[in-house]
């Protein structure tokens, strides 16, 4: 019974590493698109899409790190995850002022996109902690 847990744990924790492998991949080239509207908008005060690279090439890392059952690869998706997390929330808030105060379908509809992304982050970063995926750290 306790083989067949192990398993399940296991099991779990390859595809969250999977997962977050093919999410980062995706980070990033949402990053570079990011980067590179921002430069045809002459957008020279635009730094979240870097932000959002170096945090994806973070959670790359640390699940390719977990992967290989090693304890620092948590620490390192934790790290560059909560740096993710808090990006986007500070991006939610500033949509009001980027799209003014009146323009709410478009804060809506933003706010609505930074929650597709929000939520798993937050979803994934939890399930990385429970004790089932930890003990196959070391």
């Amino acid at each position: 019974m306790l083989d067949q847990h192990n398993n399940h744990s296991s099991t779990l924790l390859y595809t969250l590493c999977i997962l977050t492998i093919v999410g980062s991949i995706f980070t990033m080239a949402r990053a570079f698109l990011y980067e590179i509207v921002s430069m045809i908008d002459n957008n020279s005060d635009y730094y979240r899409g870097w932000i959002y690279g170096l945090t994806s090439v973070g959670t790359l890392i640390g699940a390719v790190l977990m992967i290989q059952k090693l304890l620092i690869g948590l620490y390192v998706y934790s790290i560059a995850q909560v740096l993710y997390i808090i990006t986007v929330i500070l991006a939610v808030y500033s949509y009001q002022y980027a799209f003014g105060p009146h323009d709410n379908n478009s804060i809506f509809i933003a706010t609505t996109i930074a929650l597709i992304f929000l939520i798993p982050s937050i979803i994934f970063l939890v399930l990385y902690w429970t004790n089932m995926i930890k003990k196959h750290l070391s």
